[in-house]
């Protein structure tokens, strides 16, 4: 189980080429990257390349210009979605399912929440209902009480009417 992988190539003349990239780094990327290198290097370096001395002294200013030039290639391949518009477009695809998928994940709650609010509607629904029954029950209650209280009193009245009246009338 590797974590890294070494893409080469040589020429015939023994200019060898060689990247080593993270494992999920697309080979095909890196391979674009060796050509270019390759070519850059040819053309900023050419037959000095193939000269250099055995046991690799040269001079200080051929290795540097060769660290920029990897530098700078290097730099440029680090985001594969700057070099190969594929990349760049899985990026954006990527991109794009991960906001679909945070946006399911809300629409679920979301309709969570509607199903708790709709099912407290019920609830309540079915209190008010409640609620109007029992309302119009006490009512028809308190109608009848209202109506034994008033009886009640004109009975009351019409005795102590009698009450007052009738000694009166037999007087």
């Amino acid at each position: 189980d590797s974590s890294h992988q070494l893409i080469y190539g040589a020429d015939d003349r023994g200019i060898c080429v060689a990247v080593i990239t993270g494992q999920r780094y697309p080979s095909r990327i890196a391979i674009t990257m060796l050509k270019e290198l390759y070519t850059q290097f040819q053309f900023h370096h050419g037959e000095a390349a193939v000269m250099a001395p055995k046991g690799g002294s040269s001079s200080k200013g051929a290795v540097k210009e060769a660290t920029k030039l990897l530098r700078d290639f290097c730099d440029s391949y680090a985001d594969p979605t700057n070099v190969d518009s594929s990349q760049k477009v899985l990026s954006q695809v990527e991109n794009v399912k991960g906001r679909m998928q945070d946006n399911i994940a809300n629409m679920l709650h979301n309709t969570e929440n509607a199903e708790a609010l709709a099912e407290r509607s019920d609830q309540l629904n079915e209190q008010a209902d409640i609620f109007r029954i029992k309302s119009t029950a006490l009512k028809k209650d308190m109608w009848w009480k209202n109506i034994k209280t008033n009886i009640l009193l004109l009975i009351i009245a019409a005795v102590v009417l009698l009450i007052i009246v009738v000694p009166i009338f037999f007087h």
